[in-house]
């Protein structure tokens, strides 16, 4: 790639667009991000998901006002139920940790992790068993929380113990797949190539 050079008409605004991709991403919040998860989005994101060996997945946006992380997509029959509606704070539990600290995290026994908040499991009446989260950033800016559960009342005690070795890793990758699609799309949008 090392043959492709920046366009030095273009070169001058890139600056200027990465900081307009991080306003655009305050301005959004988690309802107004809702357009970006288009169906590339929503399946890239659902493959991660199976690949990992997940009962389910969520993705979660940062909300600004509410000092807390609200989930916009989840991969689950209760989907409904909770998307747009629970609302995690920044102060409990293992999604808030990862974005706080900004590091891809992996839990294989939930019901012991004392930092675990099981406020969404009482909600939706279900038991994680083991957790993979990984941070979504958009412009160098923390954007929210990717997560992928493993439901200890769906699947087998051996099933929901552990995930593959290089799950994590293909997490922090799908998150970073994620970041790519969405950071493409505001850029088109910011251009006007995008018909949004």
């Amino acid at each position: 790639m090392n043959h492709l050079l920046p366009n030095p008409v273009l070169e001058p605004y890139g600056e200027e667009l990465t900081q307009w991709i991080s306003v655009a991403r305050r301005k959004l919040g988690p309802t107004g991000f809702l357009p970006l998860l288009d169906s590339l989005a929503t399946d890239v994101f659902e493959a991660g998901v199976r690949e990992v060996g997940a009962t389910e997945g969520t993705v979660w946006i940062f909300d600004d006002a509410e000092k807390a992380l609200i989930p916009v997509f989840n991969t689950g029959p209760r989907a409904a139920d909770f998307v747009g509606r629970f609302v995690q704070p920044l102060n409990r539990g293992l999604i808030s940790m990862v974005f706080e600290n900004q590091l891809a995290f992996c839990e294989s026994d939930m019901e012991t992790n004392p930092r675990r908040d099981s406020s969404l499991d009482h909600f939706l009446g279900v038991r994680t068993g083991s957790m993979l989260a990984a941070p979504l950033g958009l412009a160098g800016t923390p954007l929210g929380v990717i997560s992928a559960v493993k439901l200890a009342d769906v699947m087998t005690p051996a099933e929901v113990s552990v995930f593959e070795a290089d799950a994590i890793k293909d997490f922090e990758r799908l998150a970073e797949v994620l970041q790519r699609i969405w950071e493409w799309q505001l850029m088109r949008l910011a251009l006007g190539l995008s018909d949004r």
